[in-house]
C-alpha cells in the first residue's frame, strides 16, 4: 500500500444480515449449482454461500462507489475488511465521517478504525497484523 499519513480499516461483516436473500440466490446460488453440475462438487455451506454472497455485494456496491468519490484515494481488499490510505496531499478530502455518509448512502453498516505512524496496529483478515511506522510506510506482517 506504499505510505500513508492515515490508515483506515473498515470492517463491513456487520452488513452482512443486511443483504437481500435475493442477491444471494440469484448472484450465488446458481453459480454454485451450475460449477457443482459442471465438476461434479458437493454444495458448500450455506454460510459459506452468504459469506461470498456478502463479498460479492461489497464489491459491486461499496468499491465502485468508493472509487466514485474517493478517486485519488488507495483501497486494499481483505474478505470483509477494507483498508483505505490515505496521504496529506491527497486531492480528495476524506475523513471518518465521509466514509460513514458513503455507507449510510449505501445502506451497508460497518465500524470504522484509524491508525496513524507509529499508533497501535490493525488485526485484519487471517489474523495479519499491519502498521503504519514512523516514516509513513504500510506494513503488513
Amino acid at each position: 500500500m506504499g505510505t500513508a499519513d492515515r490508515l483506515y480499516k473498515l470492517d463491513l461483516g456487520d452488513s452482512l444480515p443486511m443483504i437481500p436473500i435475493s442477491l444471494i440466490l440469484d448472484k450465488i446460488f446458481l453459480t454454485f449449482l451450475s460449477m457443482m453440475r459442471r465438476f461434479d462438487v458437493s454444495m458448500p455451506p450455506i454460510g459459506k454461500l452468504t459469506r461470498v454472497g456478502h463479498i460479492q455485494h461489497s464489491f459491486d456496491v461499496f468499491d465502485r462507489e468508493f472509487t466514485k468519490r474517493f478517486p485519488e484515494i488507495e483501497i486494499d481488499r481483505f474478505v470483509n475488511e477494507v483498508l483505505i490510505s490515505t496521504r496529506e496531499n491527497d486531492q480528495v478530502t476524506f475523513d471518518v465521517d465521509a466514509l460513514y455518509k458513503l455507507l449510510n448512502d449505501l445502506q451497508l453498516v460497518g465500524t470504522i478504525h484509524s491508525i496513524g505512524p507509529s499508533d497501535d496496529c490493525h488485526i485484519i483478515y487471517n489474523r495479519r497484523v499491519v502498521i503504519v511506522d514512523n516514516t509513513g510506510k504500510v506494513v503488513v506482517l
